[in-house]
């Protein structure tokens, strides 16, 4: 978003570009009172954004859906807006920007990156066998949760992911149109967060157990986990006004209502990063908080 200058401010107001044109048209309100907000976007913030898209169009194998030099160095990757808008892609979606963090050398999940993104996959051995082939650094060896099977790697600038399989859930057989279908959580306040994302973004508790809580939307849609050992996150003072430079990983929830969203979360008392901000240059309104750790997240509404 916009630490210096021109291009940056570029950037700040193209944060969800990638949505504009053709997409946000499509998004009009069925009903004057739906306030309801749903879970489908992440956006990786990178210091060396080059070094980044090759790794993950290169080496992890993700397809490139578009590019656009007015936006500066910007990607959306796998199916886009297109396959999720039509249905023919449930994962969420997953851009990549500039202008993250620079120097982030000891970075790992819970230790600056709140979030990590889940790609779920038909068969983890075979899909770990091939990404080690060309050369992905996993962090460890596949691990079992309550709810499947999971292994981190870690991307350029130590920002960590996971493959996995998800019992009952979505699942994609080719990396090149990943299913990334849930975000894990890794929590300091783990009741506080639960609350948050259960009374203030709606979500649902599927379940409970010893390792952490699953949170779900609609069945087929992104869901997360919440799990202990995190770290408070924060965001610079000198970024207060583009807080996903602070953080690689930030999540989006969209709404139809953003006006009556706004209203509910001042009401409950969320934290606040930037108010509400129309974007005429793609065509929608945005609102930044903060979840109770200090993660950051997008509220969006499309159409002006």
């Amino acid at each position: 978003m916009k630490p210096f200058v021109l291009i940056i401010a570029v950037w700040a107001s193209l944060l969800v570009a990638g949505r504009a044109g053709d997409n946000a048209a499509k998004w009009v309100a069925p009903s004057a009172s739906n306030s309801a907000v749903e879970l489908n976007f992440i956006g990786v913030t990178a210091a060396d954004w080059h070094a980044a898209f090759d790794f993950y169009t290169k080496t992890l194998g993700v397809g490139l859906a578009a590019t656009n030099p007015a936006y500066g160095n910007w990607a959306l990757f796998g199916g886009g807006w297109k396959d999720y808008e039509s249905g023919k892609s449930r994962s969420m979606i997953f851009e990549l920007f500039e202008h993250g963090l620079p120097g982030i050398a000891d970075r790992h999940w819970g230790h600056r990156q709140g979030y990590r993104p889940g790609i779920q996959v038909d068969d983890l051995d075979a899909m770990v066998a091939a990404a080690r082939s060309r050369g992905v650094p996993f962090t460890g060896e596949i691990e079992t949760t309550e709810w499947g099977r999971r292994i981190e790697f870690s991307a350029p600038e130590g920002v960590r992911w996971t493959l996995s399989e998800a019992r009952s859930r979505p699942a994609g057989s080719d990396l090149a149109q990943p299913l990334i279908g849930h975000i894990e959580i890794k929590a300091h306040d783990v009741d506080g967060q639960k609350a948050f994302y259960r009374d203030v973004m709606g979500l649902q508790v599927e379940s409970e157990g010893a390792r952490g809580i699953i949170l779900g939307q609609a069945p087929g849609k992104a869901w997360l986990t919440i799990e202990p050992g995190g770290e408070k996150q924060t965001t610079p003072p000198e970024l207060a006004k583009e807080p996903y430079q602070a953080h690689p990983i930030f999540i989006s929830f969209m709404t139809y209502r953003l006006d009556l969203v706004a209203a509910r979360l001042r009401k409950a008392g969320v934290t606040i990063l930037r108010e509400v901000t129309p974007h005429p240059l793609w065509g929608g309104t945005d609102l930044i908080i903060a979840d109770v750790d200090g993660n950051v997240i997008q509220v969006v509404q499309y159409g002006l």
